[in-house]
């Protein structure tokens, strides 16, 4: 679980670029971002916000965030190996 900031700025803050729009009121649901003009849901671009955030303190911690290619927890003796679907046989019709 990560816990992001109290005051993070996540529905203010534009995901594209990065720019906070500190005058958007409580009221705003759709805004648009005034530095790279990209329209923004204000409840969708707070989750992807989180989303990043979380994503950034999980890869900071060494876990990994992905099971594509990789373990997706550090490994533990007696762990298991990534199954690739490359290397499935795939099933023969009789």
């Amino acid at each position: 679980l990560i816990i992001a900031d109290r005051f993070e700025p996540s529905s203010k803050t534009c995901h594209a670029c990065g720019q906070v729009h500190g005058d958007l009121a409580l009221d705003d649901r759709i805004w648009q971002c005034p530095n790279c003009r990209m329209e923004h849901d204000r409840d969708l671009n707070a989750a992807l916000n989180l989303k990043r955030i979380g994503i950034l303190e999980l890869k900071a911690s060494g876990l990994c965030v992905s099971a594509r290619g990789g373990t997706v927890r550090p490994s533990s003796p007696g762990g298991h190996e990534p199954m690739n679907r490359e290397n499935l046989v795939p099933h023969q019709a009789a």
